[in-house]
């Protein structure tokens, strides 16, 4: 058995049977692609995504991250390195909320259809986890290492007056 194309696009398939009978042509329908229609324009479906992820971002920073980098709990030198980061803090969270929204729209957003509205919805939300989530480990680390710097210090000058 053999498959052909014709020049309207049309698949022949011939049967070449044992008993050296004439072929046997069989016409199917020419293949048509389906037009492809969005959901949605792609301009009105990067307005809503990204207004959307920016109240999102603009809430989960203004309420969470404001708790998560309170300056007012440490006292001492430790004031200024959570007073840093509750000014930066909300910012980074918003800007990690957007950044995730705009990846997702850009690498993976194919139809713009509500399922895509969801999903760079939940990208924004992930971005702005992933944004806070680094920015507190990078507070508790300098926070870390300025404590073991004092003591190295201490130690140091404490070794070199004996």
């Amino acid at each position: 058995m053999s498959y052909n194309v014709d020049r309207s696009g049309r698949i022949i398939r011939n049967n070449i049977p044992v008993n050296n009978t004439p072929r046997n042509i069989y016409h199917s329908t020419p293949y048509t692609p389906r037009s492809s229609r969005y959901f949605m324009s792609p301009l009105l479906f990067y307005i809503i995504t990204i207004t959307v992820c920016a109240v999102a971002s603009w809430v989960i920073s203004a309420n969470i991250s404001l708790l998560i980098f309170n300056p007012s709990k440490p006292s001492g030198w430790f004031e200024g390195i959570s007073r840093f980061f509750h000014n930066i803090g909300p910012y980074a969270v918003f800007l990690g909320g957007f950044a995730g929204c705009l990846w997702y729209n850009l690498s993976h957003t194919s139809n713009y259809n509500l399922k895509d509205i969801f999903l760079s919805f939940l990208s924004g939300i992930l971005g702005c986890v992933l944004i806070g989530v680094i920015i507190f480990l990078l507070a508790i680390i300098i926070q870390i290492v300025v404590i073991i710097l004092v003591i190295a210090t201490g130690l140091a000058i404490l070794g070199c007056g004996s």
